[in-house]
């Protein structure tokens, strides 16, 4: 168990520091009148320095108006109107910037008659044709997949995940202990969908680097720690505050309410799949590491510990004046 640990300390240390997507950027296009269009883009004010991740103008349409900008919560609202030769049916939608970027794009557009597409652009899409009206299910699979990815993206997240499973060294107490952790992030979201609490991206972050310091000096502990002798209290109190990571960020950009019901549960849905399936790898690469006799000497189960302090620490300061 010790030398996956420190297998994926180092993959982690190695890869991007940003341990969580970005908080999403907010899309919005909806058509006022044939061939006018009001145009909402909201972004988060935490980002990276120098990205610069902004919406395109589709050919065949031009600006009416220079965009108005105003400022809102913690984000930055761009909102400006343009006509269309013809309907924005076969024309790319573009966001500059998205392509070298690790931010998540929530694109919205309504039609006159009431159609809608709803679509999730990342590096990997970063524009799209509009050919067809998307449905519920296919909004629903690509929520899912965003949250699935998200999830093994994350490596506070999983961090915190391989920790938890260290510190709890019988199957019993990792099961109740995971199942109250999805407990905790789901009560969240909940809350979040309901509209009845918010906390800034910039709070969220730092207190899920927090909760990964915690867990450190919890594994360190000589004698019985509080973690240990109750199982289920600490990992909802910290499901909660990882829960909140995503969630308030969604709440962040605005998105409307008739569609945060379907966001937050397929989002949170691919979230737990994610995690079953992170733990089930664990599992099988401990069962095939016990089939090997290896003696670890005592500074060697000691690194982890130091590794995991210093950089749930390293994100901790990071965040806080980020």
């Amino acid at each position: 168990m010790r030398i996956i640990f420190l297998l994926l300390f180092f993959r982690f240390l190695m890869q991007d520091l940003y341990a969580h997507p970005l908080a999403p950027s907010f899309y919005k296009i909806w058509e006022q009148d044939k061939g006018i269009f009001e145009v909402l883009w909201k972004g988060p004010e935490m980002r990276v320095r120098g990205e610069k991740v902004a919406p395109l103008i589709p050919e065949g349409c031009k600006a009416l108006d220079k965009p108005n900008y105003s400022y809102e919560n913690t984000g930055f609202i761009k909102t400006y109107k343009m006509s269309c030769d013809s309907s924005l049916i076969g024309k790319k939608i573009e966001v500059k910037g998205l392509s070298k970027s690790k931010r998540n794009v929530l694109l919205h557009i309504t039609f006159k008659d009431k159609r809608l597409i709803q679509e999730v652009l990342n590096s990997k899409k970063s524009k799209i044709v509009i050919s067809k009206i998307f449905s519920s299910w296919d909004f629903f699979k690509k929520y899912m997949i965003l949250g699935f990815e998200h999830i093994l993206s994350g490596a506070d997240h999983l961090l915190f995940i391989f920790a938890l499973i260290i510190l709890m060294t019988h199957f019993k107490t990792i099961l109740v202990t995971i199942t109250f952790f999805t407990i905790g992030h789901s009560i969240t979201l909940s809350l979040a969908v309901l509209d009845l609490i918010y906390l800034s991206p910039r709070v969220s972050e730092f207190g899920i680097a927090l909760t990964l310091l915690i867990l450190a000096a919890e594994i360190d502990q000589k004698k019985k720690s509080i973690m240990t002798s109750y199982p289920w209290g600490m990992p909802l109190f910290f499901g909660l505050i990882h829960g909140l990571g995503f969630a308030g960020a969604l709440k962040e950009v605005g998105l409307p309410q008739s569609e945060i019901p379907l966001t937050l549960f397929s989002f949170n849905l691919g979230i737990e799949l994610g995690q079953v399936f992170f733990i089930g790898v664990l599992c099988l690469i401990l069962f095939l590491l016990r089939k090997v006799k290896i003696t670890i000497p005592f500074w060697a189960k000691k690194i982890q510990t130091y590794a995991l302090g210093s950089v749930a620490a390293f994100w901790c300061i990071e965040r806080a004046f980020s």
